[in-house]
């Protein structure tokens, strides 16, 4: 053999002696790591096929849009068995009277399985879980024939239309009702001055106008009614003073426009000081929060703040939204309504400081002002944490130590 080929053939032998003697390859796994040897679906005995029973088939493509990926997915066959003899099931049978939380019926009840005729074969299967909140709805679609037709009937001037205001005095000419208010409770068709009579106390709420054919809105301030303040009974003032002609108020039911007047008679002399309360402290006095302090012409009523600030710690509702939401129930036709977002941010700030003062006590400390709260002062404490004389004895430090 030439010394060329040898060379060649020893070199061979050589490396092939070499490559069995090697320990085979491994893969880098982690120690930690249970299914880190574990490189496929054959390594656990498993394998991929398309299931025999698919019932959905869909494609997507990928990511860089050059490839068809198919989605199948499946369920379990249904195991059937033939009877010979169906049982009578019901199954709306064994509820109670009321359902009060939607919970889930707990374990089976009587009839659990429903039986269903497929290609001749009458196959028994598990019914569904039933909710208890199926039964009431199940009565309600049974019925809401009925709650629409209430429901158009109070878009309307109801099923008994009176030819006379039934609120008028004897001594006034009976006229024809035409207004309505939304927010009163059974509150029957009424004429002008009635209607304006009786909210004097709730001048905020919304008054509908039938026009012949439809009720359409119309707001109190349009039909003569004006806030007077510094009168808790809500009497007129012998001295009124004229606040602005478009003052706005802002309340849980939407943005209203008003005419209001200030008290300038004793009934607002302050009881303290002797002198004629200010613009703002008789908006206060009326539970309206003034938007300014001077000259304001813009007011939130204490109900709609309290409202905002639970919600906005309940559920946590942004105060853009919460804004929209009014001008929605003023106005869901998109119209034009003055914007009072801005100041409702500041005085939305200014109550929620004004509650933390209140709530720390602030309120009922007559030797030391606002500006001498202290560091940490209005923080809230926990309740569970130690202090001597409020929840801990005063004594604890002579207790034994078995009970400290």
């Amino acid at each position: 053999m030439p010394k060329q080929q040898l060379f060649r053939y020893s070199t061979a032998t050589s490396h092939h002696l070499s490559a069995m003697m090697r320990p085979a390859k491994r893969f880098r796994t982690s120690r930690g790591n249970a299914l880190s040897d574990v490189h496929s679906l054959h390594s656990l005995g498993l394998s991929v096929h398309q299931p025999e029973d698919s019932v959905i088939q869909h494609s997507s493509f990928s990511k860089d849009g050059r490839r068809i990926r198919r989605h199948i997915s499946s369920s379990a066959p249904i195991r059937e068995r033939l009877y010979t003899e169906i049982e009578p099931c019901d199954d709306w049978s064994g509820f109670p009277d009321e359902y009060p939380q939607p919970e889930v019926l707990e374990g089976p009840t009587e009839g659990r399985f429903i039986f269903q005729v497929k290609k001749g074969r009458v196959t028994r299967v598990l019914k569904r879980k039933f909710f208890r909140s199926d039964r009431p709805m199940k009565v309600f679609l049974e019925n809401r024939e009925g709650y629409l037709a209430i429901q158009m009937i109070l878009k309307g001037r109801g099923d008994h239309i009176p030819d006379h205001c039934t609120l008028c005095p004897s001594d006034r000419e009976a006229t024809e009702p035409t207004f309505r208010c939304v927010d009163c409770t059974n509150a029957p068709l009424m004429c002008q001055d009635c209607c304006v009579e009786n909210h004097r106390l709730n001048p905020l709420h919304r008054i509908e106008h039938w026009t012949g054919r439809y009720f359409e809105k119309v707001s109190l301030r349009r039909l003569g009614l004006v806030i007077q303040l510094g009168h808790q009974d809500g009497s007129e003032c012998p001295f009124p003073v004229s606040g602005p002609s478009k003052f706005v108020i802002v309340h849980n039911n939407g943005i209203h426009r008003v005419r209001m007047s200030y008290c300038g008679c004793e009934a607002s002399l302050s009881s303290q000081t002797g002198s004629m309360h200010h613009k703002w402290e008789q908006l206060m006095r009326n539970r309206l929060f003034p938007a300014t302090h001077t000259r304001p012409g813009t007011a939130y009523t204490f109900q709609m703040l309290n409202w905002f600030h639970a919600l906005t710690l309940s559920g946590k509702v942004a105060a853009y939204d919460f804004y929209k939401g009014l001008e929605r129930t003023t106005n869901n036709t998109g119209a034009k309504l003055p914007n009072r977002y801005p100041s409702m941010l500041r005085v939305s700030r200014q109550w929620r400081h004004l509650r933390m003062l209140r709530r720390g006590g602030r309120g009922n400390d007559g030797e030391r002002t606002i500006d001498q709260t202290k560091p940490g002062e209005l923080a809230v404490e926990c309740i569970a944490c130690p202090r001597p004389e409020i929840n801990l004895p005063s004594n604890w430090i002579n207790a034994p130590d078995n009970i400290k």
